[in-house]
């Protein structure tokens, strides 16, 4: 990120973070099949569009995000595995893994430029999506509490 010194490469790399998740998150439906996890996944696909969608109207100079007063849980379930890369032959279990770990990052990429913003406008609209990526953690990590941990 230490390249990222203008106003406009800022947005323009989020803006490609959040459309790489909505492919990951849509190819990720596809290889689940069917069921809750399939609709989960295109949901938060449709989630990071919209993500873009905000970058791109602040970009264009239109409003930015608002950070809310809602605190996030964090079931701190990514930060206790390890690291998986994402391959077509992943099983449920490290399909979920990946994700959360993947929210994770994008949580720690919009604190970190809420830090190092100088406006205002940008500092709030990277907070409000860092918590929108740590909801996305927490749905993926409820998940994975739900259906992995409580069968084992």
């Amino acid at each position: 990120m230490s390249s990222l010194t203008t106003f406009d490469a800022v947005i323009d790399f989020a803006i490609h973070e959040e459309e790489k998740a909505a492919e990951l998150y849509a190819a990720m439906a596809e290889q689940v099949g069917k069921g809750h996890l399939k609709v989960s996944f295109e949901e938060l696909a449709e989630e990071e569009k919209k993500h873009k969608e905000y970058l791109l109207r602040i970009k264009g100079g239109g409003e930015g995000l608002k950070p809310t007063d809602q605190k996030i849980n964090d079931l701190g379930i990514a930060e206790m595995m390890r690291e998986v890369e994402m391959d077509k032959d992943l099983d449920y279990q490290h399909i979920l893994v990946f994700a959360m770990q993947r929210e994770k990052a994008a949580f720690q990429m919009y604190s970190a430029l809420a830090r190092a913003a100088d406006d205002e406008k940008m500092r709030q609209t990277f907070e409000a999506l860092a918590q929108e990526e740590a909801k996305h953690k927490l749905r993926i990590e409820t998940e994975y509490d739900q259906t992995i941990l409580t069968e084992n």
